[in-house]
């Protein structure tokens, strides 16, 4: 994630000033128990990419990083890089799914589309956006967050586009979208938390929040500050509170993480969500309320900054630090 979305100037953030010749690679891990325990599952991605985002399509799973997109069809095997692309990807950085349908956001040549769970791939003309931020697929509705221009929706599976202008800052930055209670919302990182309303069809601004990421779970909204750790809403943006947690054994509230800390990447099912902060993954059982760190077989204070949740798997990219004067 670009700051925004998936992980931005986190080199700076984190391997500054004795860590400044810190060498810094990534990888993916992969949970089949929630997130209580991860193993290691990036063989065929190069360690030097990073991985932006994840999407799935069946059991097809797919991989958005700073090097193009990557697949994997049999977990048995490693992860592949993708044919057929109409145009040199570069960086992905964001990803819906719906069936058969694959759409795929790059940093710099707009959006990718295929039809056939990734075997071929046309470049999205319609979409007058470079840079697409964030994807969101709900109710048979495609949103697209861009980098300046606002959010575009598409009810046709982006064959055309219309965008949802009024109310939102001028060249608004979309960095993330959800939806909860069949509400949309965009997050502007500083400039704030918007809502649309269908009615008169316009965005308003809600509650008092900066959020860099959003993530919805089960009637929550989570919103990720960087800094500023963690906040959670269940009335629609219109009234936050902290989330709260404590240490993996369970004793000691810890202090940082949640008043804070940067949080660069958050993802949720209506079970469980998943933060990826500066010092480490946390995850929540209570839609965002309370957050536990999980650590077993992940690296030591990995940030996350990429996540898939589903009810059978969960993914996470994170950045592995190795210091050469070690």
């Amino acid at each position: 994630m670009q700051m925004p979305r998936y992980y931005v100037g986190v080199g700076l953030v984190l391997f500054s000033g004795a860590v400044a010749n810190a060498v810094e690679e990534h990888a993916v891990f992969k949970s089949l128990d929630g997130g209580q325990s991860w193993v290691r599952f990036d063989t065929g991605i190069p360690q030097t990419t990073r991985t932006n985002t994840f999407g799935c399509s069946g059991e097809i799973l797919f991989a958005g990083t700073d090097s193009g997109l990557f697949f994997i069809d049999d977990r048995s095997q490693p992860w592949k890089a993708a044919g057929g692309l109409a145009t040199s990807s570069g960086r992905i950085i964001s990803i819906a799914t719906a069936g058969s349908n694959v759409f795929v956001g790059t940093a710099d040549h707009g959006m990718l589309v295929s039809t056939d769970k990734g075997k071929s791939w046309v470049r999205n003309a319609s979409l007058p956006v470079q840079k697409v931020r964030s994807l969101l697929l709900e109710d048979g509705r495609l949103y697209a967050g861009a980098d300046t221009k606002g959010v575009f929706v598409s009810d046709d599976n982006g064959v055309s586009w219309r965008k949802l202008g009024g109310g939102l800052p001028v060249n608004a930055q979309v960095f993330d979208l959800a939806v909860v209670k069949g509400k949309l919302f965009a997050g502007l990182y500083s400039k704030g938390l918007y809502v649309w309303n269908d009615g008169n069809s316009r965005w308003t601004k809600s509650g008092n929040v900066s959020p860099l990421v959003l993530a919805s779970s089960g009637d929550t909204l989570i919103a990720g500050h960087n800094p500023g750790g963690l906040y959670w809403s269940d009335d629609l943006g219109d009234s936050w509170f902290k989330g709260t947690g404590k240490n993996v054994g369970g004793k000691d509230k810890f202090p940082d993480i949640l008043s804070d800390a940067p949080v660069w990447e958050a993802g949720a099912n209506d079970k469980r969500a998943f933060a990826g902060a500066s010092d480490g993954i946390y995850v929540s059982k209570d839609h965002g309320r309370n957050w536990t760190r999980t650590r077993r077989g992940l690296p030591k204070n990995g940030p996350g900054i990429a996540f898939l949740v589903t009810n059978q798997l969960v993914l996470a990219s994170t950045v592995l630090k190795h210091d050469p004067a070690e």
